[in-house]
């Protein structure tokens, strides 16, 4: 599959009322998969409320970057957590390529635990995961990418999640 100009990358643009979204603003970030992508939707504070979250795979709270912050690129173990969750079961190969992308994050983030490497009768292979927080495993089926496709993925990856300053977590 052919990846080059299939992600949006951030516009800090509300989706809702199509406003800047000014730098220093509490803004939310939701990601769709849409059209073979996955795509970010960025919404300011005050329209947050209204929208329909239903859609979104994952969907995190943050700041926007101002002109003279250092840029920082750090990446929410949270909010891949739960893209993790909401697209572990996915069917569709672009899918399976971004969450097996993901799996490999948090394992390294500590997330989760690697526990084994397994075959089945037709030789897929598949990563064995322990979720320590849920107390499960997941066998989750390694697409077999070309580094071509690795590298789209991890791009694709970093477009969604980025935007320039450090995502807000919230203690909940």
């Amino acid at each position: 599959m052919e990846w080059e100009g299939k992600v949006d990358s951030a516009k800090l643009v509300c989706a809702a009322s199509g406003q800047p979204i000014a730098p220093g603003a509490l803004f939310f970030s939701g990601l769709v998969f849409r059209d073979a992508l996955f795509v970010r939707q960025d919404y300011a504070e005050t329209a947050w409320a209204e929208v329909d979250k239903t859609p979104f795979i994952s969907w995190w709270r943050q700041r926007a970057p101002t002109l003279d912050a250092p840029r920082f690129k750090a990446i929410d173990s949270e909010a891949l957590l739960g893209m993790f969750h909401a697209l572990k079961a996915a069917t569709e190969r672009p899918k399976q390529c971004f969450v097996y992308v993901v799996l490999l994050y948090l394992v390294r983030a500590r997330k989760l635990r690697f526990r084994d490497s397994v075959r089945d009768a037709e030789g897929h292979s598949f990563l064995v995961i322990e979720d320590r927080a849920n107390r499960c495993l997941y066998r989750v089926r390694d697409p077999g990418m070309s580094v071509d496709e690795e590298r789209a993925v991890q791009d694709n990856l970093l477009e969604v999640i980025e935007v320039g300053s450090a995502p807000i977590v919230e203690d909940g």
